[in-house]
C-alpha cells in the first residue's frame, strides 16, 4: 500500500470516528463516557470534537418484530 493510500484510509478512519462521536453526544452520551470508549481522557474528547455547539436530537427506539430477527 502506498504512502498515499495510507494517508487517505487514515483520513477515512478519522471521519469514521468523527461522525460516530456526534452521533453519540447527539443521543446524549457525554465526553466522559466517550472517552472511556476510546481509551482517552474527556478533556482530549474535547480537543476532538468540542460538545457545546452540537445540539441534542430526539432519539427513538425501534423494536425489531420477530418477522425480521
Amino acid at each position: 500500500m502506498s504512502e498515499k493510500q495510507k494517508e487517505k484510509e487514515t483520513q477515512e478512519l478519522e471521519n469514521i470516528r468523527k461522525l460516530l462521536m456526534l452521533l453519540l453526544f447527539k443521543m446524549g452520551a457525554s465526553g466522559e463516557e466517550i472517552g472511556r470508549a476510546l481509551g482517552v481522557s474527556q478533556g482530549r474528547v474535547s480537543q476532538m470534537m468540542p460538545a457545546k455547539k452540537i445540539e441534542p436530537a430526539e432519539v427513538n427506539c425501534v423494536v425489531i418484530s420477530d418477522q425480521y430477527k
